[in-house]
């Protein structure tokens, strides 16, 4: 370390400062006004270039604040600039920068992180850089992972596209392929789509079922066999998340450990063929409890179930740990099994199922084997006498045949095959009384469901005189009017549907969604934030929504006496509002229903708001449809 003065011309900024930004490293004005009274306090610390020219590596902004007032002729060309010369390798003259930065002006976080992944590219090591800095080892860490970003991820981060908990998210795996694989994934989708948990989703850091493979398999028997997990250098706290890396590797082994754990099932149960299933047997969509064995365990050494047609299930807990369950395979087999036990007959209750032989010459054609428990069985032995497929091996075939299917949907280059297949289809069985056979697909159920009664007497009465209730009833009958809705022929339907203009798919498009929808409202409990965002999408400001309803004396009387005074005080004149409290119970609702009606400003109650912004001066929504306009 040697000192010497130079002139403003020998010297250039250092290559190897840590300080980029050009906003923080250009707001000299200050500091110009500084040297002028004072001179330069503090010399500057600089190192040897190549070209003969020596780069500033502390005091960047001096020296441009130096070079501002030489060129408005402040100070003279010759001006003598004191400086430390400091000789060292790049690594060192990077951490020295560091180090001087983050003691004085505050440099912009991915200044810090660019730093430290320069230093380290240069050979410094992680302890190195932490030593020199006076940072823990474990933050060096987390910034040089930040700094090592994909350049793309890096370059939209330092511009402020990105938040640093979205870097940070981004960071959690090293893999540089994967983060732009997330990256130009979620960079396509809204912002509101585009957060941290998304893209830690996208990632799988964290991944439920992963982590819960990894704890049945064993972190040393998943190592052992070489896989991989990659720390989240930035979860909370005592916090193990990560990233199995080696997924397909897990699962092997998850499975290995499976077949183990079935075949010593089938030991202790005495049955070489028990069948083990994915899932319980399901009862209207739901797990049919009343099927569920309690078997006699003994000793822990076997497993006692009754003679019949029993299948097991295996779950794994969060903690890794395994836990078989026993089912009947069905209602049928239960009800055999307790025949068989009250009249002796151990044949009727054999511990593998008992076909059902269909009718001699039975034949079985296009979808018959789902709505027909005969035909299904004809459909099983036809298969197994054509292919030599068991009932198991039908299933897998049947999941394996769906599973190819949803990769050509997913594929499918124009985007718009799998659209309409599911709106015609789902349309078709919601508004056609279609068949899952006809179709091929799982109806949506807009029925309310246990978890949503709705009381249906009082909500249809409450809409009888409702506009938007009316206006909604014209749109569904516009689209059940459709000719594909009409064509009795499936094949010929779909082809009607998809020759249907682009304004009537929208319309289709429109009353499925509208049909799936959940009710919510506004008030703590019952809102769902992907109504207020598809409310927001939509355009659905106060504006518009008064477009299809108003203020109703049937809406007013839901409220008591006071709120409703207190909803139409601020749209009454004073003289007028002091009757009000004295008015009878019907005549309030219908004069606070008439003050709110046209009242300035779109009036629309708290509990039913999006909390869309209003349209800027001079913008008008978009004019919703008159309901005579509908197709009817």
């Amino acid at each position: 370390m040697t000192f010497r003065t130079f002139t403003h011309a020998q010297l250039v900024i250092s290559p190897l400062n840590v300080r980029q930004n050009r906003e923080d490293a250009e707001a000299t004005e200050a500091l110009e006004a500084s040297i002028l009274a004072h001179g330069l306090i503090y010399p500057l610390t600089v190192h040897p270039l190549p070209d003969g020219t020596h780069g500033v590596l502390a005091g960047g902004r001096r020296h441009r604040a130096i070079g501002q007032l030489i060129g408005r002729g402040d100070l003279p060309t010759d001006w003598p600039i004191d400086a430390v010369v400091r000789d060292l390798p790049p690594a060192e003259i990077t951490e020295l920068s560091l180090s001087e930065n983050l003691l004085r002006r505050e440099l912009r976080p991915y200044e810090v992180h660019a730093a430290i992944a320069r230093a380290r590219a240069q050979g410094a090591s992680v302890e190195e850089i932490a030593t020199r800095t006076g940072q823990r080892v474990e933050w060096v860490r987390q910034q040089l992972r930040l700094g090592e970003l994909a350049p793309e991820i890096f370059a939209a981060y330092a511009e402020g596209q990105l938040s640093i908990d979205e870097a940070r998210a981004y960071a959690a795996t090293e893999d540089q392929e994967l983060q732009l694989l997330a990256w130009r994934h979620l960079s396509t989708r809204p912002q509101w789509e585009h957060h941290a948990n998304a893209i830690r989703a996208f990632l799988k850091i964290g991944d439920r079922e992963l982590e819960k493979l990894l704890r049945f398999v064993g972190d040393e028997a998943y190592r052992s066999a070489g896989g991989r997990f990659e720390l989240d250098l930035f979860a909370d706290g005592p916090e193990e998340r990560g990233r199995v890396t080696d997924e397909t590797l897990l699962r092997q082994l998850a499975e290995t450990r499976l077949a183990e754990h079935r075949d010593r099932i089938r030991q202790k149960t005495g049955r070489k063929d028990l069948r083990f299933a994915a899932a319980p047997p399901q009862n209207a969509g739901t797990t049919d409890w009343s099927l569920k064995l309690d078997p006699d365990y003994r000793a822990g050494r076997k497993i006692v179930l009754p003679a019949g047609d029993i299948v097991a299930t295996i779950a794994i807990a969060a903690a890794g740990d395994v836990e078989t369950s026993f089912w009947w395979a069905s209602r049928k087999a239960r009800k055999e099994a307790s025949r068989a036990e009250r009249t002796g007959d151990k044949d009727a209750a054999s511990s593998g199922a008992t076909p059902v032989v269909p009718a001699t010459g039975q034949k079985v054609t296009g979808a018959d084997a789902f709505g027909d428990y005969t035909a299904a069985q004809a459909a099983r032995l036809s298969a197994k006498d054509e292919h030599g497929l068991t009932a198991d091996g039908l299933q897998i075939v049947r999941s394996l045949r769906r599973m190819m299917l949803r990769n050509v949907l997913v594929f499918e280059p124009s985007g718009t095959v799998a659209r309409d297949y599911l709106i015609w289809s789902l349309l078709r069985q919601e508004l056609g009384g279609a068949s899952q056979q006809d179709t091929g697909t799982r109806p949506i159920a807009s029925h309310w469901t246990a978890r949503d009664d709705e009381p249906a007497d009082l909500v249809r009465d409450f809409f009888a005189e409702e506009l938007v209730a009316r206006s909604w009833d014209v749109m569904v009958a516009g689209a059940a009017s459709l000719p594909f809705m009409k064509e009795p022929d499936p094949a010929a339907s779909l082809a009607s549907y998809v020759a249907l203009d682009e304004s009537e798919k929208n319309l289709c498009a429109g009353v499925l969604a509208g049909l799936a929808l959940i009710r919510s409202a506004n008030v703590p409990g019952w809102r769902v934030a992907a109504h207020d965002k598809m409310a927001e999408l939509a355009g659905g400001s106060d504006a518009m929504l008064r477009q299809y309803w108003q203020p109703s004396p049937a809406f007013l009387s839901l409220f008591p006496k006071m709120k409703r005074l207190e909803l139409a005080q601020p749209h009454v004149d004073a003289d007028s509002f002091r009757a009000w409290p004295k008015l009878p119970d019907k005549t309030l609702s219908g004069a606070a229903a008439g003050a709110l009606e046209h009242a300035e400003g779109d009036w629309m109650h708290p509990a039913l708001t999006f909390n869309v912004a209003a349209e800027p001066a001079g913008e008008e929504s978009p004019a919703a449809p008159a309901v005579a306009d509908v197709p009817a």
